[in-house]
């Protein structure tokens, strides 16, 4: 057969088209170091295809189920009839909540994840911030969006702000003692467009980020003793009591809690069709959260699943056909 030559790194193969198919071939803990120079090593990537049930949630049709790989689009999904109702597409959440972009607070929401942190929790928060704080309080001009507070300490919160109308400033709290004379945590500053576009604010090992910002900041020793809080923490020192959110305008995309690598709970806007209250909707433990007042979000727009979509969850899961009576 014709003969090709390949050249990889100054090395040539004879590669003949009557060869057998090509087999990578992967370094491992067990192969031996033949390099006599300092060299790199590149981890390759596949990514994995998992099996998506269809729940056509007409009571007639029984379920089925397709292949779908994660960060790939879903491809070829079925749009399905049923006399009476208009098929308003797929959703990754069962029957009676809608996916929202996002939902958006107007001032005095606050959300109680009822989840507790520990010495490994890390986060990823996608959120932007659109409006103004108020603070009529004596202690500073700032507002906390995210953490959890113990009576006279607050253990775990990160702010927006230290001072009146300083909205570009970050400031967390870990394991330091907060009271009206407290010490600030390790602050860094971020742009008015890291604030005012979807962006990830992560933790995780003792270093904070938000966009293209960061600082290394004081870890958390100990594990905590009241849940995470998102939207607004405590603001009424020695109550117990949670609220009084001062930022409006902040909107929240999804939140993701882990210990260590693994996922506890994976949240994403929502509006539960029921109570026609938004809030947001935990992926991992199916449980629906809303607003602990009782108060309505603003809410971005419905998101349905179709061919397009990318695959963005990487466990097997379900798709339920939503539809609207016509």
């Amino acid at each position: 057969g014709v003969t090709n030559t390949v050249t990889i790194s100054n090395i040539k193969i004879e590669k003949s088209s009557s060869a057998k198919p090509y087999e990578p071939y992967y370094i491992t803990k067990d192969t031996k170091v033949v390099r006599t120079e300092d060299f790199t090593l590149t981890a390759e990537w596949e990514p994995i295809t998992y099996t998506v049930t269809l729940d056509y949630n007409d009571g007639v049709t029984p379920n089925t189920t397709i292949q779908a790989t994660y960060d790939s689009t879903y491809e070829n999904l079925p749009i399905p009839t049923r006399n009476g109702y208009t098929f308003q597409g797929w959703s990754i959440l069962p029957d009676g909540y809608k996916q929202l972009d996002y939902i958006e607070s107007t001032g005095t929401q606050y959300i109680d994840t009822n989840y507790i942190p520990k010495i490994n929790t890390k986060f990823e928060l996608d959120l932007s911030f659109h409006g103004e704080f108020k603070n009529t309080n004596t202690y500073g001009g700032n507002s906390s969006f995210l953490g959890t507070r113990d009576s006279n300490t607050q253990m775990f919160a990160i702010n927006f702000g230290g001072g009146a109308n300083e909205k570009n400033g970050i400031y967390p709290w870990f394991n330091k003692a907060y009271k009206y004379d407290g010490q600030p945590g390790e602050s860094f500053s971020i742009t008015d467009n890291i604030r005012t576009n979807r962006n990830t604010i992560k933790y995780e090992s003792g270093k904070i980020q938000y966009g293209t910002r960061g600082n290394i900041i004081s870890k958390k020793q100990e594990n905590q003793v009241n849940s995470i809080y998102i939207f607004g923490a405590d603001r009424n020192f020695g109550t117990g009591s949670k609220g009084a959110f001062t930022c409006y305008d902040m909107r929240v995309y999804e939140f993701k809690i882990y210990e260590d690598d693994t996922l506890m709970k994976y949240f994403i806007p929502c509006l539960n069709t029921t109570t026609n209250k938004e809030g947001l909707y935990d992926l991992v433990n199916n449980v629906f959260v809303g607003d602990a007042t009782n108060q309505n979000f603003n809410q971005g727009s419905v998101i349905y699943i179709d061919s397009n979509t990318n695959v963005f969850r990487d466990v097997d899961h379900t798709l339920t056909a939503i539809w609207e009576e016509e």
